[in-house]
């Protein structure tokens, strides 16, 4: 955890969690701590939180999830840990609120969403290890937002279909390129395990063997591709999202399509805490050029874009 030290008091803390990108093959905190930082300071954070996760071929992403999870449950510990700390030491003016942003960048980005969706649904993967800590933390824990780049939340096809985006961007996309979907998605039939269709998840022992071996059947793999997918799992009481991507490139329409989820949900939904949701939209960009801001000026825009979010969401 990256600490941006300040000398005056204050009763808030600001905290952003960032899970890196990289299609579950690649990415590490460690090429993701320059931008980071900016973050803390455009922001006004006083640290941000950048844990690691397995990654395919060796593991699947159960394994990922978990990671996920258990990171954030380290970070809720951290930070309740810190808070007792100084309220025995009493040379601080206390804090009374610790508002988290996590920030998710393609499939990062899908893995903020289902952190957030498995929080609210309280699923026991994460209930004891979440939940719990949230309700006996010495002080108040909030999630008052998200921000997800290029969301990559839809692996219900084994090859894109013809009318999405994440086919038909991809001759314009320099990132996620015809090439790569062709070389590069067929690794998710070992990486998604199939499903029990009565059953969330198959036990340990099934997703080990499916992760090591593909077969014909993993084609097939509809139910567990369904399951694993963000966008298959309601969108109904989440914190605020802000999502940025680009009209050409592949994750366009999963995009927004979690812009529609959300409106829908607040139509049809008499609770007042339903969800929020902002969406940046930029032209002729690739996947998650976000990321490219050294070089290109829409990237800087939409980093600023999102830095300008966050401030009006935290204190």
């Amino acid at each position: 955890m990256n600490n941006n030290n300040k000398k005056e008091k204050k009763k808030v803390k600001k905290v952003l969690s960032w899970i890196y990108g990289g299609a579950y093959l690649a990415g590490d905190a460690e090429g993701n701590t320059s931008l980071a930082n900016e973050f803390i300071q455009d922001c006004h954070a006083d640290a941000v939180f950048i844990p690691s996760y397995r990654l395919a071929p060796e593991s699947n992403i159960d394994g990922v999830l978990w990671d996920v999870c258990l990171s954030f449950k380290f970070l809720l510990q951290k930070l309740q840990k810190e808070q007792e700390e100084e309220a025995k030491q009493k040379q601080k003016e206390q804090v009374e609120t610790i508002e988290i942003v996590p920030i998710g960048i393609s499939s990062g980005g899908a893995l903020v969403l289902r952190l957030l969706q498995l929080i609210r649904d309280r699923k026991p993967l994460i209930d004891d290890i979440i939940i719990g800590m949230q309700q006996t933390a010495i002080v108040k824990i909030d999630i008052v937002g998200a921000v997800l780049f290029g969301p990559y939340i839809d692996y219900r096809n084994p090859l894109p279909l013809s009318d999405q985006s994440f086919y038909q961007n991809a001759q314009y996309d320099y990132i996620v390129n015809e090439a790569v979907q062709h070389y590069g998605l067929p690794y998710l039939d070992g990486f998604i395990p199939p499903t029990n269709e009565n059953e969330d998840t198959d036990n340990n022992e099934n997703n080990d063997n499916n992760n090591n071996k593909k077969n014909s059947s993993s084609i097939d793999n509809t139910n567990g591709r369904a399951v694993y997918s963000p966008i298959t799992h309601d969108m109904n009481d989440l914190p605020p999202l802000c999502l940025i991507v680009s009209e050409h490139e592949v994750t366009y329409d999963m995009t927004i399509e979690i812009v529609n989820m959300v409106r829908r949900s607040q139509k049809n939904s008499n609770k007042a805490t339903n969800a929020d949701v902002t969406i940046g939209i930029w032209k002729h960009m690739c996947h998650v050029f976000s990321m490219l801001q050294a070089f290109v000026p829409e990237g800087r825009s939409s980093i600023q874009f999102a830095k300008e979010w966050i401030r009006t969401k935290t204190n």
